[in-house]
């Protein structure tokens, strides 16, 4: 039997972990960035306020709807398995 399951599991969790650890770090090399930014002058006229979304709240949307996306994503790719020539050959 293939170890192939196993190792992509492998391989994929060393993925992961590299990329949180480079997201971490450039989330810390922002924050750093951020600190040294002076902060702005005020507007010589009055700014009308907008009602926008926080870059959270768009965040939080974003990543709802892409596992929501990924989920349906899964269950098509699952059901065309179904119907492919390896399930008609070696699962009959």
């Amino acid at each position: 039997m293939s170890d192939y399951v196993a190792e992509a599991n492998k391989a994929g969790e060393q993925y992961l972990t590299t990329l949180a650890k480079a997201q971490d770090d450039f989330v810390a090399a922002i924050e750093n960035f951020v600190k040294q930014i002076p902060a702005a002058p005020q507007a010589p006229v009055a700014v009308p306020a907008v009602d926008l979304p926080s870059a959270t709240d768009v965040t939080a949307f974003s990543f709802d709807f892409a596992e929501k996306l990924l989920a349906n994503q899964r269950i098509s790719a699952r059901d065309l398995g179904l119907q492919s020539i390896d399930h008609h050959i070696f699962d009959a």
